[in-house]
């Protein structure tokens, strides 16, 4: 078998936010930084294969970070990319990288077919081998005799055991496993069952921290950058080199930083610029690039509060724990002081109101820290050093005060407020402008529905005259008729025949038809003289339409108005609400200082 020679790496959660840092530049970037350093690397070793074991991402990738993965493994022309999903990136069916042709020599693990653009005779041309399921992918590479079984995750809860019972085979071949497993939500592994199993490496995801077990046969390189202070010790990939049967590893160091912790013991007698000076001696001599929680470690009776945050604004502290003291007992200051300036003070501290307290306990510590009787064994303080303390302590809370009010925060919430209180509250406007404009509406209905009826209602109310107009002549003949048909049959029937009768009928019929058209023709006749009247109440229905349109518009227009001012308004006051909670505790300090001030006043 030939050699193999391989760079390892998992865990790089490209998109998780580190944890926040107390002060100094942030550090989301290192890991994108560290990974094109693998690159590199990869590239001027000559490597074969670069294995990543899970979580590339820390959500499933997008078809933006493929493009953007892609580009990072370009220079790469030599070595083929083995991308094995983990829990975070895992592979859905609808999955971008199912369908993605990368430019580069990836190989993503469980697809059905291999999308890149390595030639049939490259030798690191991969095919899917026959054992491959759907659990675990197996790619063969013919002109470096290995086989690669990769298991992927299909959805962020697979932790199947389908690692168990698994084996190579091909034993002629070199045999590597790449797996995102282990404990806590990964897919189980048995170590020393899968250590007999018979491959000659197993790259491993999912821990935070370098393992090298069984000389090297298993291995978890890590997360490639730390993002809390739990991912602690050095982090990088491994580079590993498989030649006859034999595995060689180690843990190459290329993350940007590491998260360290120093302690540091701390005196009443020690100034800031003293310790600050240690700190910094401590930090370069540790590496400035490196995210620190730093502990002062107080004994007994070292009450003093140190001010570090401005010599430290350099470097990148997550925690700094200690550097003020939490002063809770002063019945030592209370005993020493019955009595003078300084007593009378610390009689405050049994305040009726939390801020008054508050303001109470920061007016004492201020003076205590200041005048620094913490180093007296007697603890009294004579009313002349009281004085002398108070004007300073003054001065400070002034400066102090004066800083926290000319805060970007605070100048932004003020501001803020400002534009609140210029912003008109037109809401009762909007919605006598809401209830004016659905008026108007309605109004506007009535009016086209009326102009709509003006010439059905006169066609209606002709027909009506043309019925009542034949009408009348027809009861009148018929009244006659009842009175006179009688005596006029009897009289024509001695004198006529049958051709006559039906002569008769036909006449009377005739006469009562005649009724109808003569009343119809009059009733048109009194429309055609009302016609300009009809197009007069025509012409006033669309004078009135296009009024109640005008004013509509003027409406709309007015109601559209108050309706963007309204939420303008609205949207200043979440603006002002949202600062308001950013700075509550600034404001409330600042209370507290007030109060302060008040009672050294």
């Amino acid at each position: 078998m030939g050699a193999i020679q391989f760079i390892h790496i998992s865990d790089v959660n490209i998109g998780r936010k580190a944890d926040k840092l107390l002060f100094g530049q942030t550090c989301e970037k290192d890991g994108i930084t560290t990974l094109k350093q693998v690159v590199s690397d990869a590239g001027k070793l000559q490597a074969d294969f670069v294995f990543i074991t899970g979580d590339l991402f820390d959500h499933p990738a997008t078809e933006e970070d493929l493009a953007w993965i892609d580009e990072i493994f370009l220079p790469l022309d030599k070595t083929a990319v083995i991308y094995c999903q983990g829990d975070h990136d895992y592979m859905k069916s609808d999955s971008a990288l199912t369908g993605y042709s990368f430019r580069s020599n990836i190989y993503v693990a469980g697809c059905s077919e291999y999308r890149n653009p390595v030639p049939a005779g490259s030798a690191i041309y991969g095919v899917k081998h026959e054992n491959a399921t759907a659990m675990i992918d197996v790619i063969r590479f013919p002109k470096k005799n290995a086989v690669l079984y990769c298991a992927g995750y299909y959805s962020a809860g697979a932790q199947m055991a389908v690692l168990d019972e698994l084996t190579p085979a091909d034993d002629e071949m070199t045999n590597i496993l790449l797996a995102h497993a282990g404990n806590h939500g990964a897919i189980p592994i048995d170590y020393p069952t899968i250590r007999k199993a018979g491959f000659d490496y197993i790259g491993l995801g999912h821990e935070a921290s370098y393992k090298n077990m069984y000389n090297g046969r298993i291995c978890y390189p890590g997360v490639l950058e730390p993002d809390n202070n739990r991912e602690t010790g050095p982090h990088g990939y491994v580079q590993g080199k498989l030649s006859d049967g034999v595995v060689s590893v180690r843990l190459v160091p290329a993350s940007q930083k590491e998260y360290k912790t120093i302690r540091y013991p701390v005196s009443n007698y020690m100034s800031d610029e003293e310790l600050a000076d240690e700190l910094h001696r401590i930090i370069a001599r540790e590496g400035e690039e490196n995210i620190y929680s730093i502990y002062l470690v107080r004994p007994e009776k070292c009450e003093k509060t140190f001010h570090l945050q401005e010599a430290l604004a350099t470097y990148r502290i997550a925690a700094l724990i200690g550097e003020v003291y939490q002063r809770e007992d002063y019945d030592e200051y209370r005993k020493a002081n019955r009595g003078n300036a300084f007593g009378r003070l610390l009689d405050k501290l049994d305040a009726d109101s939390p801020i008054r307290e508050d303001g109470a306990k920061l007016a004492v510590d201020l003076v205590i820290e200041r005048s620094k009787i913490y180093t007296r064994s007697s603890r009294k303080m004579n009313d002349r050093l009281y004085e002398e303390t108070i004007r300073v302590v003054l001065e400070n809370l002034k400066q102090d005060m004066d800083k926290l009010r000319t805060s970007k925060d605070i100048q932004e919430y003020e501001q803020a407020k400002e534009r609140l209180a210029e912003s008109p509250d037109v809401l009762e406007r909007l919605n006598e402008a809401w209830a004016m404009e659905r008026k108007n509406k309605l109004e506007l209905l009535t009016a086209r529905n009326n102009q709509a009826q003006i010439v059905p209602r006169h066609r209606s109310k002709w027909i009506r005259t043309g019925i009542r107009a034949a009408i009348v002549p027809f009861v009148i003949f018929c009244i006659m008729a009842l009175f006179l048909m009688p005596r006029a049959y009897i009289q024509m029937s001695e004198r006529m025949n049958g051709t006559d009768v039906v002569r008769f009928l036909v006449t009377s019929i005739l006469a009562i038809v005649l009724c109808f058209v003569i009343g119809y023709v009059f009733a048109r006749l009194i429309d055609q003289n009302k016609a300009d009247g009809i197009r007069k109440e025509r012409a006033d229905a669309e004078r009135l339409e296009r009024e109640l349109a005008a004013k509509g518009e003027q409406l709309h227009e007015v109601r559209t108005g108050y309706q963007l001012q309204d939420t303008k308004r609205r949207e200043i006051q979440s603006d002002v609400n949202a600062r308001e909670d950013l700075v509550a505790q600034t404001i409330y300090k600042l209370q507290v200082m007030e109060e302060a001030m008040r009672m050294l006043e």
